[in-house]
């Protein structure tokens, strides 16, 4: 199963739950912390299943990490600027 989110830039459109790292923050916790804010999601960490770099120039990295789902919130901090 794959996690998609309602994009706030483009309401017609799914995507995956995603943001930048906080300073000091690893990718897997970031990836943790970004799924509860953008979908009210808590899990467990998995593997990584890759990195990909979409702009060398800018070294933007997106890390994929499968997670396993443990609680799914009604209402979370993040959910009130969502609609």
């Amino acid at each position: 199963q794959v996690l998609l989110v309602s994009s706030s830039r483009y309401p017609d459109q799914w995507i995956v739950p995603g943001g930048g790292m906080e300073p000091e923050e690893e990718p897997g916790g970031a990836a943790v912390r970004e799924v509860y804010e953008e979908a009210g999601v808590k899990g467990k960490l998995g593997r990584l299943l890759g990195i990909f770099e979409q702009n060398q120039d800018r070294k933007h990295r997106t890390y994929v990490y499968v997670l396993t789902v443990t609680e799914i919130l009604e209402d979370w901090e993040d959910s009130v600027n969502i609609g």
